[in-house]
């Protein structure tokens, strides 16, 4: 997890409607390699996070937050994604042309 792609404030929170979230603050974590990731504290003052796949296609990405959302079912302790406000079949959505989920 690292920061490639820049997500400034008005971007992230259009991008999190897609989950139907409200936005307060976003802040780049600096660590990691290969995708960028974010902390987005929502304006109750929740926090979620959000990852941009940097290298994989919509179906790699989509195939890992299927495993993810599994592996959440079963009891393992890992964040379950969320889905789409107008699809919740979906947990993907494209910015700068890279899957995103939350």
């Amino acid at each position: 997890m690292a920061v490639h792609t820049p997500l400034p404030l008005p971007e992230a929170r259009a991008l999190a409607r897609h989950w139907g979230l409200s936005v307060a603050s976003v802040e780049g974590i600096p660590a990691g390699s290969v995708n960028s990731s974010y902390a987005l504290t929502l304006d109750d003052g929740a926090r979620v996070f959000l990852r941009l796949y940097e290298t994989r296609s919509v179906d790699s990405a989509a195939e890992e937050t299927r495993m993810l959302a599994h592996l959440a079912r079963e009891g393992v302790p890992t964040p379950e994604p969320l889905p789409l406000v107008d699809d919740p079949t979906r947990c993907i959505v494209a910015y700068e042309g890279k899957p995103a989920a939350i």
